[in-house]
């Protein structure tokens, strides 16, 4: 689990200064997906229905499923100028605002 972490934080910054992803980075995260899906279930509440991600834990490996699908939609769904590293830390930032100006 470290291993894939440091992994992807590493991917993560060359794809903030790049905008673009590894195919080998990619090529990996699609595979773990594939070994650990994470399923979606159709939940109610008073009033409406809403879908929501779920997965089951069997093996210790299945913990890797919600790392790696947050990482997906974020390479998929996210402009690389909208992350940016923390000046004084490890984290990152997914600056939402509407100017892009946001800081940590």
């Amino acid at each position: 689990m470290r291993e894939l972490r440091e992994k992807l934080r590493e991917e993560i910054i060359a794809w903030e200064g790049t905008g673009s992803l590894h195919r080998g980075t990619l090529d990996e995260l699609n595979q773990i997906m594939t070994e650990h899906p994470i399923a979606h279930q159709t939940e109610t509440d008073t009033a409406e229905a809403m879908t929501e991600r779920w997965f089951e834990a069997s093996q210790p490996e299945d913990l890797f499923a919600p790392l790696v699908y947050s990482e997906a939609v974020l390479f998929a769904s996210v402009e690389p100028s909208r992350v940016r590293k923390c000046g004084h830390c490890a984290l990152h930032l997914y600056d939402t605002s509407k100017k892009g100006t946001r800081r940590w």
